[in-house]
């Protein structure tokens, strides 16, 4: 059993690896050696923190999840114009309105990324994540809409299958 959670442990780290390297752009070995060492360190205590339940990092999963952060920084672009509109035309309503939302998703990591996200986008903010629940204050009605395509995309990141 042993060795199956050390392979576990190991593409966390390796991802953390690369990561460590796009963000510090350099290839001096001080920094190759104090990133691998951090990229090992984390991978570890996230092996620890999640146990068996540790989702595992495919390159397919990478290729999802570059496409939602895509997806995700495309309406976070539309909703920042869309709330300054309404902030700079005073003619235009504000109707703020709290949205509870039952999320079929089922790791807690995802229904994090899904709470993250929409905090994320402008004109949303997620007020409270408890078990499937979500409540999620809306600037408007309308932006309450975009709950179910992030959890759908989040949904195929983290390999659920929807409910």
């Amino acid at each position: 059993m042993p060795a199956r959670s050390t392979r576990r442990g190991i593409p966390p780290a390796l991802f953390l690896f690369l990561f460590w390297l796009i963000l510090s752009g350099s290839l001096h070995p001080l920094h190759l050696a104090l990133g691998l060492i951090l990229s090992l360190l984390l991978g570890r205590v996230a092996e620890r923190t999640f146990g068996g339940d540790a989702p595992s990092i495919t390159v397919r999963k990478m290729g999802l999840l570059l496409l939602y952060l895509a997806h995700l920084v495309h309406l976070i672009t539309v909703a920042a114009f869309h709330v300054a509109r309404r902030v700079l035309d005073p003619r235009l309503p504000i109707a703020p309105v709290t949205v509870i939302h039952r999320t079929s998703l089922t790791l807690p990591v995802a229904r994090v990324a899904l709470a993250n996200s929409l905090t994320l986008t402008p004109g949303t903010l997620t007020v409270d994540l408890d078990g499937p629940e979500l409540r999620i204050h809306c600037l408007e009605p309308e932006f309450a809409d975009q709950v179910k395509g992030l959890e759908a995309r989040i949904a195929r990141v983290f390999e659920e299958a929807p409910r």
